[in-house]
């Protein structure tokens, strides 16, 4: 039996808000400006936590963040 596509989530709204995190690999501090500043400029509300771009080794910080 083939699998059933999953169905997508409704497109967040002008102005939703998108909450970023870096869950493993450290982000670089110019990408993840970059990456705000298109999501700013497509309309979002963007969330971004002060230790977003923290780096532990090859680590996105340390296991206390």
């Amino acid at each position: 039996m083939p699998a059933q596509p999953r169905p997508l989530p409704p497109p967040l709204p002008p102005g939703g808000r998108i909450g970023l995190v870096a869950l493993a690999s450290p982000l670089e501090p110019r990408l993840a400006r970059r990456g705000v500043q298109v999501l700013e400029e497509a309309g979002f509300d963007v969330v971004s936590p002060p230790n977003l771009t923290d780096r532990y080794g090859y680590l996105a910080g340390d296991d206390e963040a």
